[in-house]
């Protein structure tokens, strides 16, 4: 949420941005103060977006909607101009909500003096289809895809796999995602600590942190994992064949350091499935268990 001052609820609860240019001048100058005080600190702040959910309003927790037309004038008038003014090079990301609505951000862009101080766009999983950013990105592709959040729960760990590998994992950067990201990191034996009443009762954070200081790494530590420790910063993503749903999912990269990174899913709860791997005139079979998935690692 914006500050509650700027704000029609006059809270961080629920609510709108205030119209006005005064409101929308003050908002950007609050992101340049935002990201010098933490680079006085020695955190560059890498990217920013304005609002988390911007179609979204509770008054149970902080939440605030954030018009299209807002967030593109906002960019274009003042934020864009002040991080030139202030040489700022923290990239600026749009939208930051569900693959369901495309034309937010697709407004935004369409705007050639917002487009110009823009990144990309930030998208969401909890409504529409896990390929839309794939024909945003055909719509745009001058502008970078990343997606920003989803949650783990409490739900069976063989589903948690398979949806989180199948869609996200490889489904996200499948469809151009640089980035893919749970919420939370860390959460406790309550599913909190929260701010308000309202949001997600059950979800999990990648690490559970229980009373005592112990910790349980979750389903989603091990989903992340298969991509964080075989796929680093500036790795390139590579073609690899696409089959059937129920078929074995994959997706390879290629890291600075010339190795191969290819993460293989298995969604199929009844059976084991084989498949074959080629690469630089090598050959290998592997079969996969069910609801699984594994990470090969090529180097020449």
């Amino acid at each position: 949420s914006a500050p509650a001052w700027m704000k029609t609820t006059n809270s961080l609860f629920g609510g709108e941005f205030h119209h006005g240019n005064n409101y929308q001048q003050a908002y950007a100058l609050y992101f340049v103060k935002f990201i010098q005080a933490y680079q006085s600190e020695g955190i560059s702040i890498d990217a920013i977006c304005l609002q988390n959910e911007p179609k979204h309003s509770d008054n149970s927790y902080p939440t605030m909607k954030l018009s299209w037309e807002a967030e593109r004038d906002i960019i274009k008038n003042y934020l864009g101009p002040a991080f030139n003014q202030h040489s700022i090079n923290t990239k600026i990301i749009i939208y930051d909500h569900n693959w369901d609505d495309t034309g937010y951000a697709g407004n935004i862009l369409s705007d050639g003096g917002a487009a110009q101080y823009i990144r990309g766009s930030a998208w969401h999983c909890y409504g529409g289809r896990h390929d839309t950013c794939g024909g945003f990105h055909n719509q745009h592709p001058d502008k970078d895809i990343y997606f920003t959040e989803c949650s783990g729960g409490d739900w069976a760990p063989g589903f948690n796999v398979v949806w989180g590998v199948r869609i996200l994992s490889i489904g996200q950067t499948r469809n151009w995602a640089k980035t893919v990201m749970y919420w939370n990191i860390a959460l406790d034996d309550n599913h909190g600590p929260k701010v308000g009443v309202g949001g997600c009762n059950n979800c999990n954070g990648v690490i559970t942190v229980h009373g005592n200081g112990d910790t349980t790494k979750n389903t989603e530590y091990y989903i992340i994992g298969h991509m964080s420790k075989f796929v680093f910063p500036e790795a390139v993503r590579l073609d690899t064949p696409a089959f059937g749903w129920d078929d074995v999912h994959s997706v390879a990269f290629q890291n600075n350091d010339g190795s191969v990174a290819i993460v293989v899913l298995n969604p199929r709860n009844d059976r084991d499935q084989t498949f074959y791997i080629d690469i630089d005139g090598q050959h290998y079979q592997y079969t996969l268990p069910r609801e699984s998935v594994a990470t090969f690692v090529y180097r020449n």
